[in-house]
């Protein structure tokens, strides 16, 4: 983490960067120990902690949307993006691509918490074609965006250098005609998070490779 820093903030000092380490990994901890208890209860429950309410501004665009690609990057309380259900639209038809975890039992446990709201889980070996189905059947596919893809990636400038980011957002974006939609859970006090969201408004003649850079 410190060698990252020092890499896309060159005039930090060692103290900004032990700083803000140490900060991310105390806020990274919390998050994932209270996603874990949040995501087992009841959405009346959550709501007193998770304001949503920045997506009335753009429910509007959303419903109007003929289908939607949601881009959820590793930023805050990521996990708590699976209430979408129950705030996002009149829509049921949501679902997320997610990867597998190797440990079984911890997978099983994951899967079963994300799925409680009625989000419908699609394994990314095998999510592809389902969720390009649910896309042109109207529904919205949340996409983890950010994610090192290696030698099948694309190329895109991050912080000053080359990064290999998954070209799957962009492709799915294209072959079924969605919308691209933002969603990013900010961690705002203790056990407080906001959601802020952003409709895209992108030219229809961009490539994929033009979008994926656009879109990191």
């Amino acid at each position: 983490a410190r060698r990252n820093l020092s890499r896309a903030f060159p005039d930090w000092d060692s103290k900004q960067i032990d700083q803000c380490v140490r900060k991310h990994f105390q806020t990274l901890g919390a998050n994932f120990l209270c996603a874990f208890v949040l995501t087992q209860k009841p959405w009346e429950e959550t709501r007193k902690y998770f304001d949503v309410s920045d997506y009335e501004r753009v429910r509007g665009g959303v419903d109007e949307s003929s289908s939607l690609v949601a881009l959820v990057p590793h930023i805050g309380n990521w996990e708590l993006m699976v209430t979408v259900p129950n705030w996002a639209s009149h829509r049921s038809n949501i679902a997320a691509i997610f990867q597998r975890l190797r440990n079984r039992l911890i997978d099983e446990h994951v899967r079963k918490s994300r799925g409680l709201s009625g989000l419908e889980l699609l394994d990314r070996s095998e999510g592809f074609n389902r969720g390009i189905v649910m896309l042109k059947q109207g529904g919205i596919v949340a996409v983890l965006s950010d994610q090192h893809a290696g030698d099948k990636g694309v190329w895109v400038p991050f912080f000053g250098r080359l990064a290999s980011t998954t070209p799957l957002p962009a492709i799915m974006t294209k072959k079924a005609h969605a919308r691209i939609c933002w969603g990013v859970v900010q961690t705002v006090g203790v056990a407080r998070w906001r959601l802020a969201v952003r409709l895209e408004e992108l030219a229809p003649e961009i490539s994929i490779e033009e979008l994926t850079a656009v879109l990191n």
